[in-house]
């Protein structure tokens, strides 16, 4: 005990999660071996039984579905009503069939195998009763084929539906002793269970109030000479009682305190020259204030310059990519009008429904309407979809802080942008779980856009830009990549200056990454950017989730 009282606190907790760990680990592989016997009870039902228990009911509904149908057809004098009927009856047969098949293979038992065998010679024995009364029927031999029903045919019916009767049960004692057997097994996991839990529970807590006994001893002396220092009584000394973290820390204490004894004095002689120097801080901190309001304003102006040159080039595009839904939109309005005076035209020249179901000129316009309206159905979605996406962008009735989704404004953003991308880069996303943060969703949406923006201009040609999120401890992550051009390293390091810019005389203004820069850290986030040449860039965009104040 005494050497165990020296050992390191992590070799304390060590040997204890190692005891709990053997322990539970011991009861688990109990646990799994009983729930391992459960999962195959339970596929035993719905692999088997439920599909064989299925099958037999719709086998037994169909046989009857099967009797109705030829009561009906011997007794109907209707043609067209005759020929229904027999429709319905081969197709009644051809599904009892089905069911069969489905059936035969799930068989298991003995009992199940000869109830099965007598129900195949039964309704073999229906099937020419049924064929021999369905010729009799037809010839409007309405009397013999009631007779045949009603005798011999009805005999064979209640067989077939006395052995249906005893499959079906069969099938439910069967279903139920699995069911049972389940039942059982899950009841054993769970008193399993109940037991780990109870004796992990107890071997925890008899190891922590053992380990709390021999930390708290020299813990609390701890606290009693940090309250003294408290009140300014630094010649306090502890006793070192282990070799342990906590003896390292009461030495480490008694270290603190004759340092502090020996900056007390230092301390003083420098107060009167600290209380000089924060007058002359204070009078530099409102010289400081004056010059940050006007840098703000500066600020909000290029956030300004910026924000209308982004706008130049999102309303081009939104008008692109609205125009050509609407053109489709039109052309398929056109097409419509033409093809309705098609159906017109055609409803004038045909007198009733056959004819106008054998026109071909009818059923062409028709498909053509059908098409018609998926297009305009289509250039709708897509036209809602921009407007959406641009008002999800703007925010302008969301200015205020608040929580908000990333990934929608993501989407949004790069759907604005996409008459840039399309047919030229690929996007890929691989988004991860993130909760919602946060923040002013109109200017991280400016920050998306520029970055994005950023990347499409980056690549020449074709290429591809990768957007990855995820969430890590208390930040939500945003990680835009591209295969462009890349930046070189002396230019990557004045990438936030205002004004500056990679793409040449006329493109851009230089501010967007110094603009993205600022909101960024006026969310508390950081905004990181590595460059390869010739390979492209990563931009990582780290927020926290909550903001300890708006």
């Amino acid at each position: 005990m005494t050497k165990f009282k020296h050992y390191k606190l992590r070799t304390k907790l060590a040997i204890m999660i190692a005891f709990i760990i053997v322990l539970t680990a011991t009861t688990n592989a109990g646990l799994i071996y009983r729930m391992s016997l459960l999962n195959a009870e339970i596929e035993t039902v719905t692999s088997r039984r439920l599909p064989s228990t299925v099958a037999i009911g719709n086998i037994d509904s169909y046989t009857s579905d099967l009797r109705v149908a030829q009561l009906q057809h011997a007794g109907s004098r209707d043609d067209a009503e005759k020929k229904r009927l027999q429709l319905l009856m081969v197709d009644l047969i051809e599904k009892i069939e089905k069911n069969q098949d489905i059936f035969e293979p799930l068989i298991e038992t003995r009992q199940e195998e000869v109830l099965y065998s007598r129900f195949e010679d039964r309704w073999g024995e229906y099937l020419v009763l049924g064929y021999e009364f369905l010729t009799l029927s037809l010839n409007n031999e309405r009397g013999r084929a009631l007779q045949l029903l009603s005798g011999e045919g009805q005999i064979v019916f209640d067989e077939i539906g006395a052995i249906l009767e005893d499959l079906i049960r069969v099938n439910a004692r069967a279903s139920t002793e699995v069911a049972e057997r389940a039942g059982a097994t899950f009841r054993r996991a769970k008193g399993m269970s109940l037991i780990t839990l109870i004796v992990v529970t107890l071997v925890a807590t008899t190891f922590a109030t053992f380990l709390v006994r021999l930390i708290t001893r020299p813990v609390k002396q701890l606290a009693e000479a940090a309250r003294r220092v408290g009140d300014r009584d630094i010649d306090v000394e502890i006793d070192v009682l282990a070799n342990d973290e906590v003896g390292h820390l009461s030495r480490a204490f008694n270290a603190m305190t004759e340092s502090l004894r020996e900056a007390r004095d230092r301390i003083e002689a420098q107060q009167y020259s600290l209380e000089m120097a924060n007058v002359e801080l204070e009078t530099k901190n409102k010289d400081l204030g004056s010059a940050l309001e006007q840098l703000r304003e500066a600020q909000q102006q290029l956030v300004m310059r910026e924000k209308m040159a982004s706008l130049g080039n999102l309303v081009a595009g939104v008008a692109h990519e609205i125009n050509n839904p609407i053109g489709a939109v039109k052309s398929a309005a056109d097409t419509t009008s033409r093809s309705i005076e098609l159906v017109c035209r055609a409803l004038d020249e045909n007198s009733s429904v056959d004819e106008l179901r054998e026109s071909k000129r009818f059923l062409t316009a028709l498909e053509i309407l059908k098409a018609n309206n998926a297009i305009t159905i289509t250039a709708s979605d897509r036209i809602a979809d921009i407007v959406r996406s641009l008002r999800n962008f703007a925010r302008l009735d969301e200015a205020e802080f608040q929580e908000t989704d990333l990934h929608e404004g993501l989407d949004s953003t790069l759907t604005l942008l996409c008459h840039e991308l399309k047919n030229r880069i690929e996007v890929v996303k691989r988004y991860g779980e993130l909760p919602r943060v946060q923040c002013y969703p109109n200017q991280l949406n400016q920050v998306f856009m520029n970055v994005l923006a950023n990347a499409e201009q980056a690549i020449e040609g074709k290429g591809t830009i990768t957007i990855t999120t995820e969430h890590r401890g208390e930040s939500a992550i945003v990680r835009i990549s591209d295969t462009g051009r890349g930046i070189p390293p002396d230019e990557l390091k004045r990438i936030y200056d205002p004004g500056f810019t990679t793409k040449g005389v006329g493109v851009g203004t230089g501010l967007g990454m110094s603009i993205s820069y600022n909101i960024v850290q006026k969310h508390n986030g950081r905004i990181e950017v590595a460059s390869t040449p010739g390979e492209g860039t990563t931009v990582t965009i780290t927020l926290p989730v909550t903001q300890e104040s708006a």
